[in-house]
C-alpha cells in the first residue's frame, strides 16, 4: 500500500490533471506495481500548457516527486 506521502503525491497530480487523464497516463500501472522512479518520470512530463514548460507545475511535479519517491513516513 502506499504511504500517505505517496498517496498525497498522488491525489495532488489527479486534482491537477484530471481522474481520466491521470488512468490513461501509464503512472497508475507503474504505481500499482510500485515502480515510484518510472512513474516519476511520467510525472516529469506534465508540467506544460499548450506546449509552453510552465514553472509552478515544474515546481509542483517536483514536490510530488520527492513525495512519491521518499520512504520516510511522517
Amino acid at each position: 500500500s502506499l504511504s500517505q506521502r505517496q498517496y498525497n503525491a498522488v491525489v495532488s497530480f489527479c486534482y491537477d490533471i484530471s481522474v481520466k487523464s491521470f488512468k490513461h497516463s501509464g503512472i497508475l500501472d507503474l504505481i500499482n506495481n510500485y515502480k515510484f522512479t518510472e512513474a516519476s518520470s511520467l510525472l516529469r512530463q506534465w508540467n506544460t500548457y499548450l506546449k509552453q514548460r510552465i514553472y509552478k507545475l515544474t515546481k509542483l511535479r517536483k514536490i510530488e516527486i520527492q513525495l512519491l519517491t521518499t520512504n520516510k513516513e511522517e
